[in-house]
């Protein structure tokens, strides 16, 4: 497990103890005003429950980053692959296209030898 995920299960289990041990206190009821109207409910636990929605919409938030990241990786990936696979055609294309050349030159220069070579032996 990551560093970060202990800490975030010590930060849940600290926090469901302390519920726990102050359950009498949290689930008391009593009047919470909205604005537009109030009701009578434990306010321990409308604020667990909105702490709880929170925290789901942050590990969604999270899960949905790493989904695009993992994607924006492979897409690089494959990206980058496709890169090596032109810079590998091309370096073979060069290479060949050295090959036929020093071919080439080393025929003239073989065709000049055997000229020199042949006026040399007239002599």
């Amino acid at each position: 497990m990551r560093p970060r995920s202990i800490a975030y299960l010590i930060v849940a289990l600290a926090i469901a103890v302390f519920v726990a041990a102050n359950w009498g206190v949290v689930a008391n009821s009593t009047t919470i005003n909205f604005l537009v109207g109030t009701i009578k409910a434990p306010l321990g636990v409308l604020i667990l429950v909105i702490a709880v929605l929170i925290v789901c919409i942050a590990l969604l938030s999270h899960a949905f980053a790493r989904l695009s990241w993992r994607q924006e990786r492979r897409n690089l990936t494959q990206e980058l692959e496709r890169q090596r696979q032109r810079a590998d055609q091309a370096e073979h294309s060069r290479v060949k296209e050295l090959r036929d050349f020093l071919a080439q030159e080393t025929g003239t220069i073989r065709e000049q030898l055997d000229r020199v070579l042949a006026s040399l032996s007239r002599r």
